[in-house]
């Protein structure tokens, strides 16, 4: 027959036990809560990508290359013959879709450009033009008069150089150049050029060949 004294010590064991299994149980239920208060999420589809902004490649490929840019940002024209590669070597299942994030603070021409971008894109030449501004950025990037060497470059693209003119002068596209900077802002975006591929982050990769690698590899999956 078992006492209360031979009980007392398999009793306590199990209230130990039964009280740790609770304190589990209430702080596993607490942890659930909070995730399903705060989910971890992608970045918003709608801070990413407008239904103005200007695109380049099919629009039923698998995989969305967005890039946030300062056409004076040397860094973005060190990385924009690798963006050219992959749109080459995957037509067909990349789509690049690109937003201005121009740094005025420390690129007195990166507005300009951005508009210059954008007065070709009206004239259906977005991508030439945001090829020029980009390859030949040590043309124009400390210029005074910048926008007469986009003008040159919009004569290059045959375009209709009073309207393309026009536009930059009269900044027709102001608002949405600030819209695009407050979206990079609302991303928490640290530097450019910045990307995003399928909604996940990527950013400045001094080897071209591990960016191409990293781009890819959402194309393959």
């Amino acid at each position: 027959m078992v006492t209360a004294k031979q009980a007392s010590p398999l009793g306590g064991k199990l209230l130990i036990v039964i009280g740790i299994v609770i304190v589990l149980a209430l702080a596993l239920f607490f942890y659930r809560s909070q995730s399903a208060q705060n989910p971890s999420r992608a970045p918003s589809q709608d801070l990413l990508i407008r239904e103005d902004s200007p695109t380049v490649g099919s629009q039923s490929a698998q995989v969305i290359l967005v890039e946030f840019v300062d056409y004076q940002c040397p860094a973005c024209a060190y990385m924009h013959p690798a963006v050219k590669q992959l749109l080459s070597d995957n037509q067909g299942k990349l789509r690049l879709v690109v937003r201005y994030w121009p740094l005025e603070n420390q690129h007195k021409n990166a507005k300009t450009a951005a508009e210059a971008a954008e007065a070709a894109s009206e004239q259906g030449k977005f991508w030439e033009m945001h090829d020029l501004l980009l390859s030949r950025q040590k043309d124009w990037e400390e210029s005074e008069t910048a926008i007469d060497i986009f003008v040159r470059y919009a004569q290059e693209l045959n375009l209709n150089v009073e309207r393309f003119r026009e536009s930059i002068q009269n900044n027709k596209f102001e608002a949405k150049i600030k819209r695009d900077v407050e979206d990079a802002e609302a991303l928490n975006i640290s530097g450019i050029p910045q990307f995003f591929v399928n909604g996940n982050s990527v950013g400045y990769m001094e080897n071209l060949d591990e960016f191409k690698s990293k781009v890819e590899s959402y194309i393959t999956k």
